[in-house]
């Protein structure tokens, strides 16, 4: 989940230099609320796996939701550098960082496996067939 946070943290240092609108200002607060979610999330998995105790339908969400971010952090970005002046240095490492994401995105579902394969671990620990 933590593989576009470099990218995250770039893009809030260069906004800050810009006098952005409400819904920037939005968008770039939902993604740090939802990166510091799925990082306290992912603590408790560790947490609950030292204790010796299974976790492996919260592992699985915690999974097919920080891929989902991973996802969307590319694409909300991605909209946002559109104000950012691509000359400056956070501009162009900013892109730069896109770009990798970009790059690596099809590989956000198929790590510690796919999303399909996670939705059913989640719904057979709930009773589902």
């Amino acid at each position: 989940i933590l593989s576009t946070a470099t990218l995250v943290f770039a893009a809030v240092r260069a906004l800050a230099e810009y006098d952005v609108d409400d819904r920037t200002a939005a968008e770039v607060g939902d993604l740090m609320a939802r990166m510091i979610s799925l990082r306290q999330l992912s603590v408790s998995v560790a947490r609950t796996l030292s204790e010796g105790r299974d976790a492996t339908t919260r592992a699985a969400l915690v999974k097919d939701l920080g891929t989902r971010f991973e996802q969307d952090t590319v694409e909300v970005v991605a909209d946002l550098i559109d104000s950012i002046d691509p000359q400056s240095p956070d501009g162009g490492l900013l892109r730069g960082l896109l770009a990798t994401a970009r790059l690596h995105s099809p590989l956000f579902t198929l790590r510690g496996g796919t999303n399909e394969v996670l939705r059913g671990v989640v719904a057979k620990s709930l009773g589902a067939r």
